[in-house]
């Protein structure tokens, strides 16, 4: 009896009711994590130590400062919010304090199956951290809406009470996702558009975006679109444009890369003159343009694996060419640096180590400066997913076996099957896209932030006094520069376009990274939420891109579609483990350990979403009349191609790699860039990452009330590779800029500190704002309007924002104060500064979309909290390597846990609302991937294999009305901002909106989409024009079913495109299982919902 009064007290004490089923929560929670008091000392050693001397006298108590902070050695504390078993905050490390003061805000946006919300205290040490002890709240109390605002006791590990009876102050409020208006309307009518919140860099008018798919679209390939006043679809040439640009620029190059390889030409196909030097290597057209006095700055990711020193000589397990590239560049003009994925030194040892060997930098961009008005120049940034290296060179036909001679020469790599050298080809399919006007200096900034980030740590190694790096253009010393003004409204003078122009972009860019690979971050926590940055622990991170997916999602009106390389996440909703959203299967071999993971991840993923759809068609009475494939599919890219070489009879199939990373809701709205939908590239402290966000303001929902019809609907063997990248100028343009900047400066500040000099100095960087000739943003509100390429009035006008996935470790200039980074909206997570505005974007794309989602990612992973025990989502038909290795094994089986995740969701959904005896759940949710199948034309070879399309292109439509564009997947590692470094764009164009129009927009974002279908499903049909309908879905479905049949037949069957119905089986009732007679991929082996393996869990989400 005493036994359970005390549990009932305790359990009244920490608010925790008896009850133990979950509550979904959905919608916005804030806390505020105020102090703590009477934390015990738990550097036992130091405790120990002072009494034993205190037995000859009395020893004195530690004294305190007015913070509570000891000037002696006691426990540094920090909190860890948790939320369904999933971590969704961290306070920063107060040093030495049993009665610290946070007082530190956190937004979190929350999709969770919740019995409580747990507030864990920890003592942080070098080697780690150990558990203080827990409070806990239930959520019956939370979902009352009143503001809880107390003292709560802190118990032990086991129960227990603490002594001297630690306490700690919170306050939390839950805002259900009916009451955040700013989801209601997809991107809105305007004239207020507000963009992505608590981003780094804010939504930016008047600029102008060009979308890409694949490296390069020949003339007449793809068929002609149609868009609201009678305006066709322009469809781009991806790396022919980039050349074009190099060529013509006169101040700066700046390149960041996964990676960049010397030998690839950029021009092969090209349909129009271009000068001798278009002919030229990549590292050769480099070299020159250094030679004309043009400053050129390369940072590529150092792979730790490859070296080139002395007898050692390794390739690297990623193959990247990083030492290949450095050596051809030594002794010239142009500065190439090979930039590890540091860990802020903030962090443990431990966790140095896990982040420097785990983890990359993922963000690809190339920030130049182009021709502005007049006599003027101005910043323009390509951004997205297409590294400029060996395999990523590919058209929408994806040719498997032909031109393997010419187009192709010295140019194939396929590591599915590396001794096949007459083919297949890995086919390529990924996204890019060109910002100009301001969102193109906010590219640059982030460039800014990581070189002297690179620059500041060769400092801290030398001997010297001062730091000094003048390797960076100066821009705003050149007159002739368009540089944006600081303050609200600066960057007038930078927009390329008016807001009455109808085909005129907002664009917003995001990142995920933190402030071990940025300098420029604030220290403070205060400085850094106010900057929008995420404080964890030591970490100030940029999470924008996660937010931005967010964002999209939750306000998607009509649709969502989505490509990218993986898909996985919402782990803690997986049926067991748990993952979604990916190509056939990721990038590499699909028997490896690391893919058939990866794949098993992935597999939880889908099953989780499929349950869900078909719940929810239960619960609203219509699972008899729809399906969850009616609402959700998973497809893939395949190409089933004959070898043209007499030797080869048959040849092995072979996917379509998916590697572009792209969000389309409602035909209004696209998010692209570099990230994956995983926990690699949406954390922000893993992968760095970049995207953007874009949307056409006079092409929306809201702004026509109908559908939209503008640019942003889009739709060896080698291997063949779908990607895509955009063109971005105006002030967007410049944010790109800033991050090749700050992640130059990081880069160049770590030589500086290792060499024995005075004073860092680095004029590497073109200073564009000493240029007469240069237009430049300037500073303050409005400052970017000199930078604009086109007016609000222009009905091409283009809103465009820079995302990130980046933290302090990787740039240099995030503020180092707590407020600083928070109110340049960078998130304090520990010590860092974190940019994951990548996230961000997401997570408000996916919230505001009204009508559908459609998203192209190489991963899917996320939500890890709401898996049957691990959960993810989106991907290729395997990820990047080799699919029946460790990693992509595990990568898989994430995925899995993430698909049965979502699918489990959407079918009890539909229960919940009586509509599971109508529809199914893959009438809501639906997962593809891409694939080719191509007999070889060779002689040599009697037989070769099919051969898949990789797909690594990461983009996300909502509504066609905006899209996000950039590096970052759909997982963890490209999200969370202090793991793989990423970048990406949001965009919308304002005058196709869905709230705009009060019909569905058909701008440059609905183009987009039906270009992207129209290179997946070989043709364009009416209903492909309402993504958003069922009959659509169906159709799409029946298509994409088809193609995965032929793509696995034995006799040669022509397929209809590339798209396939990822291969797995959705019930009614949301679980899913592999295909009957297809557990494993075709030819290459690997199971197709992957296996967990032995391989540590932050390697492959």
């Amino acid at each position: 009896m005493g036994s359970d009064s005390n549990n009932d007290h305790m359990a009244l004490c920490n608010g925790v009711s008896s009850s133990k089923e979950p509550v979904f929560m959905h919608g916005e929670l804030n806390l505020w994590i105020l102090e703590a008091k009477s934390l015990p000392n738990m550097d036992l050693t130091s405790e120990r130590m002072r009494k034993c001397f205190s037995v000859f006298g009395p020893w004195p108590a530690l004294p305190t400062t007015h913070s509570g902070k000891h000037t002696g050695i006691t426990s540094d504390p920090y909190v860890s919010v948790c939320l369904a078993g999933a971590t969704v905050a961290q306070t920063g490390v107060i040093a030495n304090s049993e009665n610290p003061l946070w007082d530190e805000h956190f937004c979190v946006p929350v999709a969770h199956p919740v019995v409580k919300l747990e507030f864990h205290v920890k003592d942080n040490d070098i080697l780690g951290a150990e558990l203080i002890g827990v409070v806990e709240i239930s959520v019956e109390k939370i979902l009352s809406g009143t503001v809880i605002n107390d003292w709560f006791p802190i118990i032990g590990h086991y129960g227990n009470y603490l002594k001297p009876y630690p306490e700690l102050h919170v306050s939390v409020h839950f805002r259900p996702i009916e009451q955040i208006s700013l989801h209601k309307n997809g991107v809105g009518a305007g004239p207020d558009y507000r963009g992505v919140p608590n981003s780094y860099f804010p939504l930016r008018k008047g600029g102008s975006v060009i979308l890409y798919q694949d490296a390069h679209v020949p003339d007449g390939m793809l068929p002609e679109i149609s868009l609201d006043g009678g305006k066709v679809y322009k469809h781009g040439k991806c790396w022919e444009e980039i050349c074009q640009a190099i060529l013509e620029a006169h101040h700066l190059i700046y390149v960041i890369g996964w990676s960049i390889y010397h030998r690839v030409k950029l021009v092969r196909e090209s349909s129009k003159q271009l000068p001798a030097e278009g002919e030229l290597s990549l590292g050769d057209l480099l070299k020159y343009k250094s030679q004309e006095g043009v400053r050129v700055i390369l940072m590529i990711w150092d792979d730790k694996t490859s070296h080139d020193k002395f007898l050692l000589k390794t390739e690297g397990v990623m193959q990247t060419h990083d030492e290949e590239t450095k050596k051809f560049f030594k002794h010239s003009s142009v500065h190439c640096v090979l930039t590890p994925r540091y860990a802020s030194n903030k962090l443990s040892i431990f966790k140095q180590q896990v982040v420097g060997t785990l983890f990359t930098h993922h963000q690809k961009c190339v920030v130049l400066d182009t021709q502005a008005s007049g006599n003027n120049r101005k910043i323009t940034a390509f951004i997205g997913g297409l590294d400029l290296c060996d395999g990523r060179y590919d058209t929408p036909e994806h040719r498997l076996f032909g031109d393997l001679d010419t187009v192709f020469k010295n140019d194939f790599h396929n590591p599915t099957f590396p001794s096949c050298v007459n083919g297949p080809r890995q086919p390529w399919h990924d996204l890019h896209c060109k910002i100009e006007g301001p969102a193109a200096y906010d590219i640059l900034t982030n460039f800014e932030q990581r070189w002297r980030k690179t620059k500041w740590r060769d400092f801290r190694l030398k001997k010297v006094t001062k730091w000094h790096d003048d390797s960076l253009i100066k821009i705003d010393r050149l007159s002739w520069m368009v540089t944006p003004s600081s303050g609200p409204g600066g960057d007038h003078n930078v927009r390329v376009s008016d807001e009455k122009d109808p085909e005129n972009w907002h664009v917003q860019v995001f990142r995920s990274i933190d402030s071990g690979s940025v300098k420029g971050f604030p220290k403070g926590v205060h400085e850094a939420e106010a900057q929008k940055l995420v404080c964890a622990k030591n970490l100030k991170v940029d999470k924008s891109i996660h937010t931005a997916y967010v964002k999209a999602i939750r306000s998607a009106q009509h649709f969502i579609y989505i490509e990218n390389q993986y898909f996985l996440g919402s782990s803690y909703y997986w049926p067991s483990y748990k993952n979604a959203v990916i190509p056939l299967w990721p990038e590499g071999v699909p028997t490896s350990a690391s893919v058939q993971e990866i794949l098993f991840w992935q597999g939880q993923t889908m099953a989780m979403m499929y349950k869900i759809v078909a719940q929810a068609l239960e619960k609203a009475g219509l699972s008899d009349h729809y399906h969850p494939r009616d609402y959700l599919n998973f497809y893939c890219l395949g190409k089933r191609e004959a070898s043209s070489r007499s030797s080869s009879s048959s040849s092995p199939s072979q996917r379509n790699q998916q590697t572009e990373n792209r969000m389309i809701v409602d035909d209004e709205y696209i998010i692209m860039g570099s990230a994956n939908i995983n926990q690699r590239s949406l954390d922000g402290s893993r992968d760095t990452e970049i995207a953007m966000g874009a949307y056409q303001p006079n092409y929306t929902w809201a702004g026509k009330n109908s559908h939209p019809h503008g640019q942003s609907c889009v739709n060896g063997p080698r291997q063949p590779w779908h990607d895509l990248h955009c063109k971005i100028e105006g002030p967007a343009a410049y944010d790109i800029l800033t991050n090749f900047e700050q992640r130059w400066r990081k880069t160049k500040w770590r030589d500086f500190r290792l060499k024995k000099v005075t004073k860092w100095h680095d004029d590497s960087l073109i200073k564009i704002d000493r240029l007469s000739w240069m237009v430049t943003p300037s500073s303050g509100p409005g400052g970017d309007h000199n930078v604009r390429v086109s007016d609000e009035k222009d009905p091409e006008n283009w809103h465009v924002q820079v995302f990130r996935s980046i933290d302090s470790g990787s740039v240099k200039g995030f503020p180092k104060g707590v407020h600083e980074a928070e109110a340049q909206k960078l998130v304090c997570a520990k010590n860092l500064k974190v940019d994951k505005s990548i996230h961000t974007a997401y997570v408000k794309a996916i919230r505001s979309a009204q009508h559908f989602i459609y998203i192209e990612n190489q991963y899917f992973l996320g939500s890890s909290y709401y898996w049957p025990s691990y959960k993810n989502a989106v991907i290729p038909l395997w990820p990047e390597g080799v699919p029946t290795s460790a990693s992509v094994q595990e990568i898989l089986f994430w995925q899995g846990q993430t698909m049965a995740m979502m699918y489990k969701i959407v079918a009890q959904a539909l229960e919940k609302a009586g509509l599971s005896d109508h529809y199914h759940p893959r009438d809501y949710l639906n997962f593809y991937c891409l694939g080719k199948r191509e007999a070889s034309s060779r002689s040599s070879s009697s037989s070769s294999p099919s051969q898949r399309n990789q797909q690594t292109e990461n983009r996300m439509i909502v509504d066609d009305e905006y899209i996000i564009m950039g590096s970052a997947n759909i997982n963890q590692r490209s999200l969370d901002g202090s793991r793989d470094t990423e970048i990406a764009m949001g965009a919308y164009q304002p005058n196709y909106t869905w709230a705009g129009k009060n019909s569905h927009p058909h701008g440059q974002v609905y183009g987009y989409r039906m270009s992207l279908w129209a290179e997946h499903l070989c043709e364009l049909e009416d209903t492909f024009r309402e993504p958003q309908s069922i009959e659509c879905v169906r159709h799409v479905n029946k298509i994409a079913s088809y193609n995965w049949e032929a793509f696995v037949a034995e006799e040669e069957k022509e397929m209809k495109g590339n798209l396939m119905l990822y291969p797995i089986q959705v019930s009614r009732d949301g679980n899913i299982s592999s295909l009957s007679g297809y557990e494993s991929f075709p030819d290459v082996g690997g199971k197709i919902l992957g296996a967990p393996t032995t391989l540590p869990d932050v390697l492959t989400t």
